[in-house]
């Protein structure tokens, strides 16, 4: 299994990915991005098989901020439809 380091800005929805083989490399990395990271930084690292099945199960990441604020207030709306 691979290892993914994902730096993700909350802000911008900017994302980098680095693949890892090695999952010690992989949090070490994750040590030193962390140290270099802004308050409105996530640095975590996931394992997968792939980046595409990365992609599925955690696509938050992957969606840019615009696509995230629609997503929400199209389950918004559907929530108070759905309530009446």
């Amino acid at each position: 299994m691979k290892s993914f380091l994902l730096v993700y800005d909350r802000l911008s929805g900017d994302l980098t990915v680095q693949e890892f083989r090695d999952a010690p490399a992989a949090l070490a990395a994750r040590i030193s991005k962390e140290c270099e990271a802004r308050p409105n930084t996530e640095v975590v690292v996931l394992s997968s098989d792939s980046e595409s099945s990365l992609r599925q199960t955690h696509s938050r990441y992957f969606h840019s901020v615009s696509e995230i604020l629609q997503n929400s207030g199209d389950a918004l709306r559907s929530g108070l439809t759905s309530a009446r």
